[in-house]
């Protein structure tokens, strides 16, 4: 009979599968089955050809005998075997198990009981195993206990599908926004601005426009470039676009460029308006981000004002 506590509570950490970070997700998962099974160390493993690394570690230790980022032999793991089926997914006591007690590691350690399960991702490919094991036997361990870690790994391959995914789509959305900053495929549109009272233009709203693929529309670009961490190049370079027209209007038409909070504290939109005629130029904070550091916000354009910037704020 099992004497442990009551197991953790599935639907929560559903929950925070899917909605926290891989290293959260993960991190609460393998947390939560060392403490529900009384285990010194937790870990999930990944598989390379030669090598099994440890991606995620808990221990009861403020000094654990494995650390993120470690690596050994795959051949000389137990995890390897367990998945090769040479070794029971449970383990009660490995001194004495006829196979376990025969490896470098299980000796070193010393391994007492040892619960690991397969990682498999939806594609098929087995990722690594998701481990516990105590340096002391224990007889206690069954099938409930086993059922459970498997309901973990695949909450697992879940999350670390996910979290693949992602990167292959970041990957991607970087290479296409490198593409446009490093190309002529950003283009600008004026809108003209009339006053309504003389019903004559004084200046023109500059609008981006991209020629490329994949289509998306002018908000989609800027934002998925600030998803990958290139939205503020993004933005300098459309105002760089946009400000020649400066170059052919006559000194009474202005320019209203968009850029966001997070480009103007980003300290990098000096070198932009260097030898721009200031008065020329309305600065429109886009009314879809929130200006987080008004002080820093305020310091950075504050010599750009005092030399004639004029700063619009949208839809406040």
């Amino acid at each position: 009979m099992n004497t442990k506590r009551a197991g953790p509570n599935i639907a929560d950490l559903i929950n925070v599968n899917e909605q926290g970070s891989v290293e959260q997700s993960l991190g609460h998962l393998i947390t939560s089955i060392r403490s529900y099974l009384d285990m010194d160390v937790a870990f999930i493993s990944e598989f390379t050809s030669t090598h099994r690394i440890f991606r995620y570690v808990d221990a009861k230790s403020d000094n654990p005998i494995i650390k993120v980022g470690d690596s050994n032999l795959l051949e000389d793991s137990c995890c390897k075997k367990v998945v090769d089926c040479t070794l029971p997914q449970i383990i009660h006591n490995a001194a004495e198990h006829p196979e376990a007690s025969k490896l470098e590691a299980v000796r070193e350690l010393p391994l007492g009981a040892h619960i690991s399960v397969p990682i498999t991702l939806e594609s098929g490919e087995v990722y690594g195993t998701f481990c516990c094991f105590s340096h002391r036997a224990d007889q206690s361990l069954n099938e409930r206990d086993l059922n459970m870690m498997r309901v973990f790994a695949d909450l697992a391959a879940k999350q670390i599908h996910r979290d693949r995914s992602k990167y292959r789509q970041d990957k991607e959305t970087s290479r296409s926004v490198q593409n446009v900053l490093n190309s002529d495929v950003l283009s600008i549109v004026y809108q003209p601005i009339y006053n309504i009272i003389s019903g004559k233009i004084v200046g023109f709203e500059c609008l981006s426009r991209f020629n490329t693929s994949p289509i998306r529309s002018p908000d989609v670009w800027f934002k998925v470039a600030a998803q990958v961490g290139l939205g503020v190049e993004l933005e300098l370079k459309a105002v760089q676009q946009a400000l020649k027209a400066l170059t052919i209007l006559p000194d009474h038409l202005y320019v209203s460029v968009n850029i966001s909070p997070e480009t103007v504290v980003s300290g990098s939109i000096d070198a932009v308006f260097d030898n721009i005629p200031l008065g020329q130029v309305v600065l429109e904070v886009t009314e879809h981000a929130n200006v987080d550091q008004y002080g820093e916000f305020s310091k950075a354009i504050s010599h750009l004002r005092e030399n004639g910037l004029w700063l619009a704020v949208d839809d406040a």
